[in-house]
């Protein structure tokens, strides 16, 4: 059974269908799924999420107010660098945030996650790439 025949046959249940390949979904269906489906598009994380994340916030940086206009300021300019190059290199995928394993050797996850999900797989279902050299 299909999602849109779940949907309407089973009217009183919220279903949560999740994906990478949303646009691959969106652009293959022959059913537009209108008043049926909502989509949520979930960006990665900001610099200022991620510092959150990984409880450096408060270390690295302060607000400080100059004639009413708020501004952010560094405390230790060189060790927000370092975070921002970690974040550069893990900070929009929240599960390498999440994972010291991940982070200490994020050869196989970017290989797994990233090259054979998203650019080989996805990328090539959304626009009919039917070959692809790795």
């Amino acid at each position: 059974m299909h999602l849109k025949s779940l949907v309407d046959t089973f009217r009183r249940i919220c279903f949560v269908a999740t994906s990478s390949a949303a646009a691959a979904l969106k652009t293959k269906s022959i059913e537009s799924g209108a008043g049926r489906f909502t989509e949520f598009v979930l960006p990665s994380l900001t610099f200022a999420e991620y510092l959150r994340f990984i409880e450096r916030e408060e270390e690295l940086i302060r607000e400080e107010e100059e004639r009413g206009i708020l501004r952010f300021a560094a405390n230790d300019l060189h060790g927000l660098n370092e975070v921002f190059i970690d974040y550069l290199n893990f900070g929009g995928y929240p599960e390498a945030v999440f994972m010291q394993a991940v982070r200490q050797n994020p050869r196989p996850y970017i290989k797994s996650d990233i090259i054979d999900k998203v650019l080989l797989r996805d990328l090539s279902i959304l626009y009919g790439i039917t070959e692809s050299r790795s």
